[in-house]
């Protein structure tokens, strides 16, 4: 049974912002710079030290919403077809307001509209045009266009008439490498991608940066940091063959590092150990950091049960004892969970 968990997509009102759409189709904000309060210092090293006195320009504790689409993976109860899924492994939303959901185990990705009706699936299983190996993540590039990165490469399909589905695929790319589990695929609006990946013995990550045609030119490396999961837990389904384990590399609540790139290939990282956050150039400096002291919460008993209870079921449900599993955290054996966030 895979993890049961829940997607759940919202439509924000914005009183008092103009929504402008990006070259990726997907709306932003209006700047709300003018209401923050604190100070930018540059230091003699370069660095750009950012400190919050006024708590910042977002205050609101609650946003008032609407629920677009709600999709689950499979073990949920009373989950329609069209919005059950194996394995989600990622979203995008284009220009038009259309929903893409990837699913690694089916092999496909799903579109829906804006109102959220499901209006089909985005090619299928293979290894033919407008077909999909195992999708990984997902993207909206520029004319609205879908990137799809998957075993073997990134699939780039053209943006369709409003109402209908991707079915005419671009171009497709084969970078020497296999996208990284649960990481986010950029596309710039020169359509650049930076391909998010991994390497083992020893383990690093990366982003590989790929052109617009398809060329790789350059790599963007991830810094060690403590609190990485190690190698995704998997089993031996045979000789030389095995399968993953999603959902299962670390405990529920657990603090782990994070990380994106941006259009110019600078790194965003969230630490695990502390709140700060980095800025680090190609080159591996660090230009900017965000500081901020805050006390760590206790966990609420409730939420710490109900995630322990969760973690459990997920175990009791592998299909292999807990022992063959490769790459377990002890953690995640012992359903030894944070008191604190």
């Amino acid at each position: 049974m895979n993890v049961r968990r829940f997607l759940l997509l919202s439509l924000v009102p914005l009183a008092a912002a103009a929504a402008v759409p990006g070259c990726g189709g997907v709306p932003s904000e209006a700047s709300r710079a003018e209401r923050w309060t604190g100070s930018i210092d540059t230091a003699s090293d370069g660095r750009v030290m950012v400190r919050n006195t006024g708590g910042g320009a977002w205050q609101q504790d609650t946003v008032r919403a609407r629920r677009t689409l709600l999709v689950g993976e499979t073990g949920i109860r009373g989950g329609a077809e069209a919005t059950t899924f194996g394995e989600i492994i990622g979203l995008a939303v284009d220009r038009d307001g259309r929903i893409f959901v990837g699913d690694r185990i089916g092999s496909t990705v799903r579109a829906y509209g804006s109102d959220g009706s499901h209006l089909g699936l985005v090619g299928g299983e293979g290894k033919g045009p407008g077909e999909f190996r195992w999708p990984e993540a997902l993207a909206i590039g520029p004319e609205g266009r879908l990137f799809v990165a998957e075993i073997g490469g990134v699939t780039v399909m053209a943006s369709p008439a409003p109402g209908e589905i991707p079915t005419e695929q671009v171009r497709s790319w084969q970078p020497v490498a296999r996208p990284q589990a649960y990481r986010p695929l950029r596309v710039t609006c020169g359509g650049r991608v930076y391909f998010p990946h991994q390497e083992n013995r020893p383990m690093r990550h990366f982003y590989l940066r790929v052109g617009s045609d398809g060329t790789l030119t350059d790599t963007v490396r991830v810094p060690g940091m403590p609190g990485v999961p190690p190698n995704v837990p998997w089993y031996r389904t045979g000789p030389g063959g095995g399968r993953m384990l999603g959902g299962v590399d670390h405990v529920p609540l657990g603090p782990t590092p994070s990380w994106d790139v941006t259009p110019e290939g600078r790194l965003l990282v969230g630490e695990s150990s502390r709140y700060r956050l980095l800025m680090i150039a190609p080159g591996g400096d660090t230009v900017r950091a965000v500081r901020r002291r805050v006390e760590r919460r206790a966990i609420p008993t409730q939420v710490r049960r109900e995630s322990t209870e969760a973690l459990r079921t997920r175990l009791d449900t592998l299909p292999v004892p807990v022992d063959d599993v490769n790459n377990l955290p002890d953690s995640v054996a012992n359903l030894d969970l944070p008191s604190r966030y």
